[in-house]
């Protein structure tokens, strides 16, 4: 299983792979970032397990600017 998720901002862009950061049920995890496809791509060692997680990608552009996403799915 993987999380594909697109991060841009039409005005000033994200600056780098160092502006994005993602985590899941609160470990912080390990990206690839494809900045001409504005794409954030994780890759799960192992399937997780039963029940909810949260899923949190954050984004800052180059004037400083920062946006949050929270996803919260359940696994059954």
């Amino acid at each position: 299983m993987s999380f594909s998720v697109r991060v841009k901002d039409s005005l000033a862009g994200v600056k780098n792979d160092k502006a994005i950061q993602l985590s899941l049920d609160g470990e912080q995890l390990l990206f690839e970032y494809q900045p001409v496809k504005k794409k954030v791509i994780y890759q799960l060692d192992s399937p997780l397990e039963s029940g909810s997680h949260t899923l949190v990608i954050s984004a800052t552009d180059q004037v400083g600017n920062m946006t949050t996403k929270e996803i919260t799915f359940s696994v059954n």
